[in-house]
């Protein structure tokens, strides 16, 4: 079960590694940060999905905490590296959209956790 998560870090990596990326346009202003928000969601339900079936004795709290910590770590990262790719900024927006995805995914701990099979 982690190789959605390691597939997603490696695509969210591989993408902010690309000079000038085409992004789909959303028709509004800010349709970049629902991007970030959507990936990072993606992103926090795949570390969910593998701290649930790589570690059982997990309760819900400490499964909330490590991937909010991890989620934003991993984003704070991504904004950093991304200051080093020429034709990219590091942004605090970008930051907190990846914030929200990761929050609005853990949101769903419960769901995803009976999805999964298991509810403790």
């Amino acid at each position: 079960m982690s190789i959605p998560a390691i597939l997603v870090s490696c695509g969210i990596f591989y993408i902010s590694h690309q000079t000038n990326p085409h992004m789909p346009d959303l028709g509004f202003d800010f349709g970049d940060k629902i991007l970030h928000a959507f990936a990072y969601f993606v992103y926090g339900i795949c570390l969910i999905m593998f701290i649930h079936a790589n570690f059982r004795k997990i309760s819900r709290n400490q499964i909330f905490l490590t991937v909010l910590i991890f989620g934003i770590l991993f984003g704070l990262s991504d904004e950093y590296h991304q200051s080093f790719i020429p034709g990219r900024m590091a942004g605090i927006d970008d930051w907190i959209a990846d914030t929200v995805g990761i929050i609005i995914s853990l949101l769903l701990i419960n769901p995803i956790k009976r999805a999964s099979g298991t509810n403790n």
